[in-house]
């Protein structure tokens, strides 16, 4: 899918500048034309620690160089990093 390999690896922040973590997939609806949400993750050691599902609503922009997205869902009392976290 192109829109895999375009998005694939880019770096999240959200739009104060806080790093989320790198796009390390995408989800799409059955018909494959719709992207459900963004899979975000953080490294840890050997594997991700976190995985981060983000809205294509929550997406401000996306560039060659990261994706923008929108900061209001942000627990910025904990670690500044905590969007719908997943277990994997």
């Amino acid at each position: 899918m192109e829109l895999s390999r375009s998005v694939n690896h880019l770096p999240v922040v959200t739009r104060q500048g806080v790093y989320l973590g790198r796009v390390v997939g995408i989800e799409v609806d059955d018909s494959g034309y719709h992207v459900l949400f963004y899979r975000v993750g953080r490294w840890g050691i050997w594997f991700f620690r976190k995985i981060l599902l983000i809205s294509p609503r929550q997406v401000i922009k996306i560039t060659n160089q990261q994706m923008v997205v929108d900061d209001l869902l942000v627990n910025e009392s904990a670690s500044k990093t905590t969007l719908n976290p997943v277990q994997s």
